[in-house]
């Protein structure tokens, strides 16, 4: 690893950032950690990474510049695309019936980041991408609530290249990700900002961004040590 490279990752979102907190967990120590559940176990009770449990791809821990601890829940989508003329509910049948068992007092707690008056239906958000980021964004919620490693606040960021416009995009006048959220939001085209939207304060609760603000921020913050992995990057990816 790149000494002070995730210093410069997190400060390319959030210039208040002062340090990467090593996360200690299961007798161990790290500075970042994958596919994270959560300190003891999920938001549905698993205690194993990624099987049929809210997890996240990357997960980090830092110092303000206030003394504050703040959480970073970071999920990559390249490739991913959910525009449908025939959109999958999830909240049909008997699984529907879990997953408001599992998610709909914590998205209606009063600690909730979501915002009751601008969305105030879990149903909303069971369709894809706005299902996991849902639960991203209630598993974040918790950490906060039970002071998970000592974190006072937590941002979910979702990461996803410009051109993946079908990620992006709520609807393209055709087909769509969530009816319910598209008509709720009729005015808003993007995935950021309906999540935006849907948040009590999503300046400090959500981010979206291109993989090249990342590499950015890591190129001109360790321009030396980088160089080689940075022109790989915008060789394999084109960011």
């Amino acid at each position: 690893m790149i000494p002070g490279a995730l210093l410069s990752v997190l400060r390319a979102l959030d210039d208040d950032v002062a340090g990467v907190v090593s996360i200690s967990h299961d007798g161990g120590e790290s500075d970042v950690e994958f596919e994270w559940i959560g300190l003891d176990h999920s938001l549905e009770g698993g205690t194993v990474r990624g099987a049929q449990n809210t997890s996240i791809d990357a997960f980090l821990v830092a110092v303000t510049t206030k003394g504050r601890r703040r959480a970073y829940l970071l999920e990559w989508k390249y490739v991913e695309q959910y525009l449908s003329s025939a959109p999958e509910f999830k909240g049909d049948g008997s699984q529907g019936v879990t997953r408001r068992l599992r998610y709909d007092e914590r998205y209606h707690s009063p600690l909730s980041s979501f915002n009751p008056a601008a969305a105030p239906l879990l149903d909303d958000f069971l369709y894809e991408p706005f299902y996991q980021i849902m639960r991203q964004r209630l598993l974040a919620d918790r950490m906060i609530q039970d002071r998970e490693l000592g974190i006072d606040e937590a941002k979910v960021v979702v990461i996803v290249p410009e051109e993946n416009w079908a990620y992006l995009t709520v609807t393209d006048g055709r087909t769509t990700t969530s009816p319910l959220l598209a008509r709720r939001f009729c005015q808003l085209e993007t995935v950021e900002a309906v999540m935006r939207a849907s948040l009590k304060d999503p300046d400090v609760q959500f981010d979206m961004v291109a993989p090249a603000q990342l590499l950015d921020g890591v190129a001109r913050g360790l321009p030396d040590e980088t160089a080689d992995w940075a022109n790989y990057w915008r060789n394999r990816y084109g960011v």
